[in-house]
């Protein structure tokens, strides 16, 4: 004899093909958040390095260490993986360069970065030394009672 109406434990496979899809669906949309988060994150990081490469660059500008002339692109010294460029364009005022620093990354030409600064011209610059009046004076002694 058969029982009409008694309930029987477990999943129907409609709800379990239902729930399947409603993971699967999911799956999908977290595989895909994934992978763009990962190349956010890539691009953060070669933002930060350019903003690195273009202070270091900047900085070795104004303390003299690199000349204010326009340079092409060349390769970052401790990071090839790395192009830099220089235009240094005089001003008015004697001494006084505006200078542009670009970097990009060597392997994608398409994204560059860069800053422009005015750069006061190193060897025009004044030291910290006291300015001398043209006229020394030298005292000696020897040694006696």
């Amino acid at each position: 004899m058969r029982q009409v109406g008694v309930a029987r434990p477990g999943f129907s496979l409609l709800e379990v093909v239902l729930a399947s899809a409603i993971f699967l669906i999911a799956l999908v949309g977290l595989t895909q958040l994934l992978s763009v988060s990962s190349q956010q994150a890539i691009e953060i990081q070669r933002m930060n390095r350019a903003a690195q490469i273009l202070q270091s660059k900047l900085n070795e500008v104004v303390a003299g260490v690199e000349p204010l002339t326009s340079t092409g692109e060349a390769a970052v010294d401790d990071d090839p993986d790395w192009v830099w460029s220089m235009t240094a364009e005089p001003q008015s005022e004697t001494g006084l360069y505006r200078v542009t620093i670009t970097v990009s990354f060597a392997r994608d030409a398409s994204a560059s970065w860069s800053v422009t600064q005015l750069v006061l011209d190193p060897a025009q610059r004044g030291g910290i030394e006291s300015p001398s009046t043209g006229s020394s004076s030298a005292t000696t002694s020897t040694g006696g009672p």
